[in-house]
């Protein structure tokens, strides 16, 4: 026996949504909370924030700042691709079921 499909379009589109929902949540945390304390104790002038470590500690944390903005720009690529997926989906569903109803 074969089974059936739970994926309706209703559940892509719940995906699709949980997908930038997620990444807005980790941007807040990447923004709000982790460079926030970065620059706070790159920048603090009572902190020891000196030298070669420090200037190669800020190209790690830089390119992982780039890095994050490109999964985030995937992220929104998949999330616009899902949703168009599904209309274009339904669009067809709907012809199709209009050529079988005459």
């Amino acid at each position: 026996m074969g089974s059936e499909s739970q994926l309706t379009y209703q559940r892509i589109l719940d995906i699709a949504d949980e997908l930038t929902t997620l990444k807005g949540e980790m941007t807040t945390l990447l923004e709000d909370e982790v460079r926030n304390q970065y620059e706070r104790i790159a920048n603090d002038s009572k902190t020891v924030w000196e030298g070669n470590a420090a200037v190669e500690a800020r190209g790690q944390f830089n390119s992982l700042m780039a890095t994050f903005e490109q999964f985030e720009k995937a992220i929104e690529d998949q999330y616009t691709w899902l949703r168009g997926a599904v209309a274009n989906y339904q669009a067809v569903d709907k012809a199709a079921q209009a050529g079988i109803n005459g």
